[in-house]
């Protein structure tokens, strides 16, 4: 998944629903990094996904303004007079399939060369997946809520924040217990020199489903193209 994942435990907990129960998300995650250099310099980083969870498919796509994905698009239509394609999951939607075996399918939807390119397990070091559906699922393990100190402070129905002090950082959680998901997820270095926000806003005005929609799509593989 192209966002950060925090993996802070492994033991399951009764509260967790079972994945073929969790409730339909279309969503957009906001991002924000920030970090201080050894040269004081400040760097912050801001971005957003579409973030979708529906049944047993995840759909994970950056938003890029349409002006940007245009000069892409022409860029990679002045390349294809050469022998070589290109390929870049940073841009293209990561399409995760949880099967019946247990076991994860790995595509990603590429808008610019219209295809769907499959990733092998032998490849996800490529790209740093994690095959691990809990985790994709959830986006933040339910069990590590356990290792977490439970908080006050007001939150809405059904939700509720949690805390974790650890020797370099402070974690800060805003759990649902209803769509068993981080609605906002902060760490913060205790030094000052780094933070991380993601801030998940529920938007199921939008019902499409983008993995129903790619019949006129190419399939093919990472080998393709690779030198």
């Amino acid at each position: 998944m192209r966002f950060l994942f925090l993996i802070l435990g492994l033991t399951s907990v009764t509260a967790i629903a079972h994945a073929s129960e969790l409730p339909p998300i279309n969503a957009i995650i906001h991002y924000t990094a920030t970090e201080t250099t050894e040269e004081g310099v400040i760097k912050t980083l801001n971005y957003q996904d579409r973030w979708i969870r529906n049944g047993q498919n995840i759909w994970s796509e950056r938003l890029i303004p349409d002006a940007m994905r245009a000069a892409t698009e022409q860029h990679e239509h002045e390349e294809r007079q050469t022998p070589h394609e290109h390929f870049s999951y940073q841009t293209a939607a990561q399409w995760v399939t949880h099967n019946n075996d247990g076991s994860l399918t790995l595509n990603y939807v590429d808008p610019v060369h219209k295809a769907i390119v499959y990733y092998p397990p032998v490849e996800y070091g490529q790209v740093k997946f994690v095959p691990d559906w809990m985790l994709h699922a959830h986006i933040f393990k339910p069990a590590s809520l356990k290792k977490m100190t439970p908080l006050t402070k007001a939150a809405p129905a059904g939700s509720r924040w949690y805390k974790q002090d650890n020797a370099d950082d402070e974690l800060t959680l805003l759990w649902s217990d209803t769509l068993q998901i981080p609605l906002v997820l902060e760490k913060k270095a205790k030094n000052g020199f780094s933070y991380y926000k993601m801030q998940i806003d529920i938007d199921n005005t939008t019902t499409t489903q983008p993995w129903q929609a790619l019949a006129h799509y190419d399939k093919k593989q990472i080998d393709d193209f690779l030198d």
